[in-house]
């Protein structure tokens, strides 16, 4: 480990791209010196600092390399502007013409490129680019939010360079025309374009490249001369067409095109079942290790890229179902038919009634590929794709086509609308159901009682466009509903209220038995607001089914970002509420709220810390002034045992106290700022453990904003957390960078097998717990996990400690399997056989064989149950021999020993009493924040016998059953040995299948 400081430029930690930039104002005045013309001496500027951005080893001092580069570009320049007068007198006469043509030409490719994308994507372009609107002011017009905006314009230009590539002939050809334009005096919207053909070009580079409109293509800037803007004598038809100016001294350019030419093509045809070409099908081209080409197809259905060597193509379009095929050689042509694929439909009833044309369902798709040796990562190309909703059609129809054969995925319901399945049937959920491949399903549901919320700004009583909205509420039987949170839906909510007790829920699917409202809680936020505002709503209120919720607007407050030089920082935030937008190139920004709800502030290369008092107003003629001083990142190296990346998972950071500046934890504005994750994080009372997951490409780990002065301890971690390798680094002051390595310890190595049945049936989606027979002897030995592919095949990489295994196997329909591995077997392939599991249907009976209704559990073992009518549980996936199946009436415990061969079981028990609790002037409030209410429970005939019950005001808590006795119960604040007595009581006699409230005082 070593730490550097930024004593000299070509040594310091600090990003070269920022020193250079600090250089322009020097640039630019030595160029006004150096040519008289103020246009000329841009240009020379705009060469000199783009030789710089290109510079791949950073110089000992950059003003003296600057000065040396700006001198030769202006008298080349000079040499250069005097050729051109004699161009242009010769084309004075007709000039003025061509450029106009040429203008037009360009603007008309513009304006079908833009007018071809979809909405919200042709909206936001042509806001943005062409009304020159920033994402905020966008959001605000559109009613989306900012970041929503940021996706929509990255998409909008992807699929705008997509639409050029196709109609231009390559990205050379349209960005060099478009390039060539604003070099030669024409003027179109350039930034867009620059911003298309960049791609993944830092911004720094992208500020002095477009400041002046004009894009140079620099490969040698120290000994070539800017190229001379080509002569617009001769108009071509389109855009496709036009010729880039390549001058001999760009000598690389043209090597690397004549390269790509020379590479051998691998075509792609997509067509459709009846042999027609799908126009916009997706296609990914990739090799044996998983390198992959994305592209779409044109007009005719073809794609068309440099490729060689074995590997894959893949297809998918919308209505279609997805495909691909392994290829020995990807040159030549291949043809890829998409077939109709699966579909799904059926009729949607309500009450009996077939529902109404545009109602909506919710479309949640999952499949997978079927194929061994693919590269890891393909299968997730086709995950979630197709629709996310549709809608009902006429006669209450809906139907989703196009959908893969190994089809996966939910249908959801309404919030309104609740499953009402058939007599004797019970679903799994009252609100979704599975997708199957069938055109005639029946989806019986019934109306819930619905109302309807407005969320509103309290001073212009318009509809919150991004707020939240959570509802609870109870219902005249005494039950209720947890609380459940609804997604954004434009400021209006038509909330429909469902059970909170599952054991009830099929009593919701008759209107006639459904309880009714008593009261509702809404809890309505968004950013923008001073907070949350709650309201009840009693069942006279929710009369006329509609209510409406006002927020209050939070102050807007501007503020400048500096650094400790007064140097504006651009794309610095502030963390409220929420994160703010980021600073402009003038270091300027806002943010929702005041000064006091400040909570951290941080910009790229700087720390992220809570702030100072700052001078200023908050105004914008007075902002607040920030300084923030400059980072001090961690950079942790990474190398595997045999030099090469490693194959470890994980990093971990362990200190004593919370490790970030402020000694604080991640925040949002550290996942805002830094493209970094935390993978996990454990804290304790001495100890605080971070993990951030390994990067794949073999690029070191670089940490920001850590306490200065902290003293870390970072380790190489492996799928299962034990450690490989790990050093101690001490945080370095701001402006300095502490660097360490570490290596792996050892080759990894690979634990895969096979899951099948009791036939030699492979079994798909078995979920596999692999960790330490002896977990005492490893302490941070912990568990993985995997999930075996549609061949039952199973793999875990990566592992480098050689212990003895425990592997757990469970899948649906099967026995828990348990399977030990030692130490000679861990590189073996494994064949793990399951074998099908017993089902038992447990009936709970009282003395007289009336039915009791209470929970089952199955002792000590993972099964899955299915309750069937009150008082009877199937049990499934039970293994052979004795099961122990239990209940329990407050802390009294029946059970019964069965043999789970025997497809039956009853279980006798007293018949209980049903507790129910009350407050006879409503609940009080706990008298500190984070307090809770307990209600304890004791049986006077028993004294030994004692139950707590936790928020007893909770809306949707069961009613306790109890064995019949005489009870005392009193309300207490606090859990257990540190709760207190309020003081209220009281005392009841329970009687055997009745229900008693005890109404405390």
């Amino acid at each position: 480990m070593h730490v550097t400081h930024p004593s000299h430029s070509a040594d310091s930690g600090e990003d070269p791209t920022s020193r250079l930039l600090a250089e322009a104002g020097f640039v630019r005045r030595l160029a006004r010196s150096l040519v008289r013309d103020a246009a000329l001496a841009d240009d020379v500027a705009q060469e000199t600092m783009a030789a710089g951005l290109t510079q791949p080893v950073a110089p000992r001092s950059w003003r003296d390399w600057l000065a040396t580069v700006a001198r030769r570009l202006a008298g080349k320049s000079r040499v250069a502007r005097r050729v051109r007068e004699v161009h242009e007198a010769a084309a004075a006469a007709r000039r003025p013409t061509r450029e106009t043509d040429h203008r037009l030409e360009l603007q008309r490719v513009l304006t079908i490129a833009v007018g071809s994308l979809t909405e919200p994507y042709r909206t936001v372009v042509t806001l943005r680019y062409f009304d020159d609107l920033p994402p905020r002011a966008i959001a605000r017009r559109t009613g989306a939010t900012a970041d929503a905006v940021r996706q929509q314009l990255r998409r909008g230009l992807a699929m705008l360079r997509q639409r050029l590539d196709r109609d231009c002939g390559g990205r050379e050809r349209w960005f060099g025309a478009f390039a060539a334009v604003g070099s030669g005096g024409v003027t179109v919207p350039l930034v867009p374009f620059v911003v298309l053909a960049m791609n993944k070009l830092a911004l720094a580079a992208a500020a002095v490249l477009v400041a002046g409109g004009v894009i140079w293509m620099v490969s040698d800037p120290m000994a070539s001369a800017p190229p001379v803007a080509p002569a617009t004598d001769a108009v071509a038809p389109s855009l496709a067409a036009t010729e880039v100016s390549r001058p001999d001294e760009h000598g690389a350019y043209l090597a690397r095109e004549d390269a790509l030419a020379a590479l051998p093509k691998c075509e792609v045809v997509v067509l459709d079942s009846a042999g027609a070409p799908i126009e916009g099908a997706e296609v990914l081209i990739c090799d044996a290790r998983g390198e992959s080409i994305e592209a779409t197809t044109d007009a005719d259905g073809v794609v068309a890229k440099a490729a060689s060597g074995p590997g894959m193509v893949l297809a998918r379009s919308a209505g279609h179902a997805p495909t691909w095929r392994s290829l020995d050689e990807r040159t030549g042509r291949h043809v890829l038919t998409l077939g109709d694929g699966e579909v799904v439909g059926g009729v949607l009833l309500v009450d009996g009634v077939q529902a109404e044309k545009g109602t909506r369902l919710g479309v949640m798709l999952s499949s997978s590929l079927r194929h061994t040796g693919a590269p890891e990562g393909l299968e997730q190309w086709f995950d979630h794709r197709g629709p996310e909703e549709v809608l009902v059609g006429d006669n209450g129809r809906f139907r989703i086509q196009g959908l893969p054969e190994d089809l996966s995925g939910i249908l959801w319901l309404p919030d309104d609308l609740w499953l009402s399945p058939d007599r004797g049937e019970r679903p799994d959920c009252h609100d979704r159901v599975p997708l199957v491949a069938r055109d005639d399903m029946t989806l019986r549901t019934t109306q819930l009682e619905v109302f309807e919320a407005d969320v509103v700004w309290s001073d212009t009583q318009r509809l919150v466009k991004a707020s939240r909205l959570r509802v609870r509420a109870t219902f005249e039987d005494g039950s209720g509903t947890s609380g459940y949170d609804l997604d954004p839906r434009d400021g209006h909510f038509r909330i429909g209220l469902r059970p909170g007790d599952g054991e009830r829920d099929l009593d919701w699917c008759d209107p006639v038995t459904r309880p009714k409202t008593a009261r509702v809680w809404a809890t309505a936020s968004s950013p923008g607001s001073t907070g949350e505002r709650t309201m009840r709503f009693e069942r006279a209120d929710l009369a006329n089914g509609r209510v409406t919720i006002e927020l209050d607007r939070a102050p807007c407050s501007h503020f400048v970002a500096l650094d400790e030089y007064d140097r504006p920082i651009a794309g610095a935030c502030v963390l409220t509420h929420h994160v703010s937008e980021p600073t402009d190139a003038e270091g300027r920004g806002t943010f929702d709220g005041t000064c006091d709800e400040v909570r951290l502030i941080g910009g790229p290369s700087h720390l992220i810390a809570a702030p100072t008092r700052p001078r200023g107003h908050g105004s914008a003629a007075d902002p607040f002034v920030f300084v923030l001083p400059k980072d001090n990142p961690v950079v942790i190296h990474l190398a595997g045992a045999n030099g090469g990346a490693p194959a470890a998972d994980f990093v971990a950071v362990r200190c004593e106290q919370r490790p970030f500046a402020g000694r604080r934890d991640v925040s949002e504005l550290d996942r805002k700022l830094y493209p970094y994750d935390p993978a996990g994080s454990t804290s304790g009372l001495h100890a605080f453990d971070v993990h951030w997951n390994v990067p794949r490409d073999g690029a070191p780990l670089t940490l920001h904003s850590f306490e200065p002065g902290a003293t870390l301890t970072v380790a190489l971690l492996d799928c299962m957390r034990a450690e490989l390798d790990s050093r101690r680094v001490v945080v370095p002051p701001p402006e300095a960078t502490s660097e360490v390595t570490l290596r792996e310890s050892g080759l990894p190595f690979t634990v895969t097998g096979v899951i099948a049945d009791e036939h030699g049936r492979t079994i798909p989606r078995a979920m596999v717990q692999m960790s330490a027979s002896d977990p005492d002897a490893t302490p941070h030995f912990r568990w993985c996990h995997a999930i075996s592919d549609a061949s039952g095949v199973f793999s875990v990489v990566g592992l480098h400690q050689r212990l003895p295994l425990r592997i757990e196997v469970r899948a649906e329909g099967f026995r828990g399997l348990v399977h030990e591995v030692p130490v000679a077997q861990l590189e073996q392939p494994l064949r793990l056989q399951m074998a099908k599991g017993n089902s038992v249907t447990v009936t709970v009976r009282d003395p007289d064989g009336a039915a009791v209704d209470v929970p089952v559990t199955a002792h000590h073992l993972r099964a899955s149950t299915e309750l069937l009518t009150p008082g009877t549980t199937r049990f499934a996936c039970l293994p052979d021999g004795r099961v122990e199946f239990r209940v329990q009436f407050g802390k009294r415990t029946f059970s019964i020993e069965h043999d789970s061969a025997q497809p039956e079981a009853t279980l006798v028990v007293p018949r209980p009493a049903t507790l129910q609790l009350a407050a006879a002037n409503g609940w009080p409030r706990p008298a500190e924040q984070n307090r809770l209410l307990t209600a304890r429970v004791q049986c006077l005939d028993r004294d030994d016998e004692i139950v707590d019950i936790l928020q007893p005001d909770r809306p949707g808590t069961k009613p306790l059953l109890l064995l019949p006795g005489r009870y005392r119960v009193e309300l207490r604040e606090g859990h257990r040995l540190q709760s207190r007595s309020l003081g209220l009581t009281a005392e009841v006699t329970l009687t055997a299948g009745e229900t008693t409230t005890a109404v405390l005082r």
